[in-house]
């Protein structure tokens, strides 16, 4: 029995010391993840609208820029515009560059993103070219 014992124990301790599960791979792992955005908030930063299925985001920017952010595509950058004014429960932001156009329709009703539970003021229609999307916003 115990030469049983004493063999499992050297097997054990073999098994823990072997120089073949230290090496360090050469594969690149990073190559395969995704950046997320940096999101574009300051102090200009007017409105907020975002959805988390599919993901994405718009930041209006005071007096800059309209900034998309799909969650699986490269970020678009419109002029910024004034929105103008539908009724009084909604307003609309139209701009476009030489070969993009976005639209965004923002209703002032009760939005909840789904995600986080979390109500939010504004239900917002967006048009990204020929894309449309739906979510929520805000202007905290």
């Amino acid at each position: 029995m115990r030469i049983i014992f004493s063999f499992l124990v050297a097997l054990l301790f073999l098994a823990c010391n072997n120089p073949a599960s230290n090496k360090v791979s050469s594969v690149d792992t990073l190559k395969n993840v995704k950046q997320i955005h940096e999101i574009p908030i300051t102090e200009d930063t007017i409105f907020q609208a975002f959805s988390g299925e599919p993901i994405w985001s718009v930041f209006v920017i005071r007096d800059k820029e309209i900034v998309f952010m799909p969650g699986d595509d490269a970020k678009l950058v419109f002029p910024f515009v004034k929105p103008t004014t539908v009724s009084e429960e909604i307003m609309k932001y139209s701009s476009v560059t030489c070969n993009s156009a976005i639209e965004m329709t923002v209703i002032s009703a009760p939005c909840s993103d789904g995600m986080s539970e979390m109500t939010h003021p504004y239900l917002v229609e967006l048009k990204v070219n020929k894309r449309e999307f739906t979510g929520c916003g805000t202007d905290e």
